[in-house]
């Protein structure tokens, strides 16, 4: 499976980086394991969507320290 987020920037210390990079990796699985009708698929979109805004967020921000 191919993330669709880029690793968090260099400039974060590597415990965070590692951290936050599995939090999102464990999301994105559990949501992608999860079975259902279109509904449930579109949910599970916005939420990728939506956890994948928020890496871009925190990686802009870091890299701009």
């Amino acid at each position: 499976m191919r993330l669709p987020f880029t690793p968090v920037s260099a400039c974060l210390p590597l415990a965070y980086q590692m951290t936050l990079n599995s939090i999102m990796i464990e999301k994105l699985l559990s949501i992608s394991n999860n079975g259902g009708n279109n509904a449930r698929e579109r949910e599970r979109e916005r939420e990728r969507e939506r956890i994948c805004a928020i890496h871009q967020f925190i990686t802009f921000h870091a890299r701009r320290v």
